[in-house]
């Protein structure tokens, strides 16, 4: 694997900072990512910012067929050759923001389908929502994660990493990091940890609340405003505050909690009861 540094200096390409571009340099990482994530053989793959191509050629050998997402339009011919050098006939590169892609287009009716991609900090969020949007077309999602997002989607009850987004998936997905990586395997060096984390969609969920929105609606206000009580955060949805006090009453949880205070289980337990009662959220 020629380095990115020789293969920028080659081509005369240099990194900006607004796509939040750093590049895989050790050889053996992106084989270790595809081994240890256990993509199915012959699947298909579809990678958000292929960048070099280091992950991508990984792909290639192990996915029937890869899309690549690529919003830097400077990379793609540099891309391309690169992939044409190690006989990767199975990749098609795509010049779009990976935001205003219809991921749908690209999922196969046939085959298992996998997310993969080393996702710029400042809308990894947004791309993992998006992902969960197709949740139940998509096996699994692999992402390299700036340390601190990846935290945050594994975090437990209680803990300060503990947000909306470690609710949502855990409801939606089994959580897995499988890797932490160093600054030094990455060029340009960033100045943090990333870490791969396997979000495996869930076919079934053993437990599944009555409506999927409310419970959604829910989460997010409880979220919204980390330092307000439940009483507050929960209260701009539903003006009726004494209804509000008596479900919170009849699941023994209380209002003067905030939305970290919580697990996914109770989560359920106060969306079902909305449900049952049919209460929606403003």
């Amino acid at each position: 694997m020629t380095t990115p540094s020789k293969i920028m200096k080659e081509y005369g390409y240099f990194p900006k900072k607004e796509f939040g571009q750093n590049f895989l340099v050790d050889p053996s990482t992106p084989e270790m990512i595809i081994r240890k994530s256990e993509i199915e053989k012959g699947s298909n793959i579809i990678e958000i910012g292929p960048g070099l191509g280091a992950l991508t050629k990984a792909a290639s050998r192990q996915g029937d067929f890869v899309f690549g997402i690529e919003k830097d339009k400077r990379l793609i011919p540099i891309l391309e050759k690169e992939l044409e050098k190690e006989l990767c006939s199975n990749v098609k590169i795509i010049n779009q923001d990976i935001l205003k892609t219809d991921l749908e287009t690209l999922l196969s009716t046939e085959k298992k389908n996998y997310l993969i991609g080393n996702l710029p900090y400042n809308i990894s969020s947004q791309i993992i929502f998006q992902a969960l949007e197709q949740s139940h077309k998509i096996e699994k999602c692999v992402f390299m994660l700036q340390k601190e997002l990846a935290q945050r989607i594994a975090a437990s009850k209680g803990t300060k990493d503990y947000g909306r987004i470690s609710v949502v998936l855990r409801y939606h997905a089994d959580l897995k990091i499988i890797a932490s990586l160093k600054p030094s395997l990455f060029y340009p060096r960033p100045k943090v940890d990333s870490s791969v984390i396997v979000i495996e969609f869930k076919k079934e969920n053993k437990i599944k609340v009555l409506d999927e929105k409310t419970f959604h609606n829910i989460v997010k206000l409880s979220f919204g405003q980390r330092r307000k009580t439940l009483r507050n955060s929960l209260g701009k949805g539903l003006k009726d505050k004494d209804l509000l006090e008596a479900i919170f009453k009849s699941l023994d949880l209380s209002l003067s909690a905030r939305g970290e205070d919580l697990d996914l289980e109770d989560y359920i337990r106060l969306s079902d009861k909305f449900s049952e009662n049919n209460i929606k959220l403003d």
